[in-house]
């Protein structure tokens, strides 16, 4: 089949999963690199990070330009928690290296954290960790703040109780006034903004019913994962406490 469309090829778009991990899309790189046909091919990839192969690397210099979508969705134990069984200081690693190999390079990367209940009150964590790697590595980072609204809905910040929406905004606000970033990056600032503008003025219709699922599919995770989210997450948790009654339903 790829020889049919090969040769009009002008932008290779691979997702997952985790595509770095998926042997067929090597194949498909390497009929590419093998033909000549990269050259004229625009690559982008979404990786979560764990994993940072060297044919990744590699494909930096092999492609028209690459584009890598970074998605992470927390700073320290907020992404540990998320994205169990994930460790951050493996993702920090292997972040700073996928930046010491683009430096100089057609290598475009964004951050692509998805705003969710588990996350709402660390972002801007994320964000200024974000902004210390532009200063170390002298390479823009443009962030692209997501919103969950569905799948699961009791991760969607329009569940959130007040207390909780009154913080985050505060804190996202703060940071609008201590960093740069939307001076320059109108992606952020755009999605940033709609992130408080939920926060301060959309509610889940079934709000009560939603905080009760996050609870009990928290409880869950936390049995599965052998994780406890008072210890991870221990401000979130101050909001919205996981009762024992909770975790007798399951």
């Amino acid at each position: 089949d790829m020889d049919g469309w090969m040769d009009g090829l002008k932008k290779l778009y691979l997702t997952g999963g985790e595509p770095t991990l998926i042997k067929n899309n090597w194949k498909l790189i390497d009929r590419l690199v093998q033909s000549g046909q990269s050259q004229s091919v625009s690559l982008v990839f979404n990786i979560n990070c764990t994993k940072v192969p060297e044919s990744l690397l590699n494909t930096f210099d092999q492609f028209e330009n690459v584009c890598l979508n970074l998605s992470l969705d927390g700073y320290g134990a907020v992404n540990d928690y998320i994205r169990d069984p994930s460790q951050w200081s493996q993702i920090e690693d292997n972040v700073k290296q996928i930046l010491r190999s683009a430096k100089g390079k057609n290598v475009d990367i964004r951050i692509t954290p998805v705003a969710q209940v588990y996350n709402i009150l660390n972002l801007c964590e994320l964000f200024q960790w974000v902004d210390n790697l532009e200063k170390e590595f002298s390479i823009p980072l443009v962030i692209e703040l997501l919103i969950l609204d569905k799948d699961p809905d009791c991760l969607d910040i329009r569940i959130l109780p007040e207390q909780v929406r009154k913080v985050a905004v505060e804190r996202i606000k703060g940071y609008f006034k201590n960093s740069d970033r939307t001076n320059w990056d109108s992606t952020f600032k755009n999605c940033a903004e709609s992130v408080i503008y939920i926060l301060e003025n959309v509610i889940h219709k079934q709000r009560e019913e939603q905080i009760h699922s996050f609870k009990k599919y928290t409880a869950i995770l936390d049995q599965i994962r052998k994780n406890d989210f008072k210890a991870s997450l221990p401000e979130l948790n101050q909001y919205i406490p996981l009762k024992s009654e909770i975790k007798k339903d399951i």
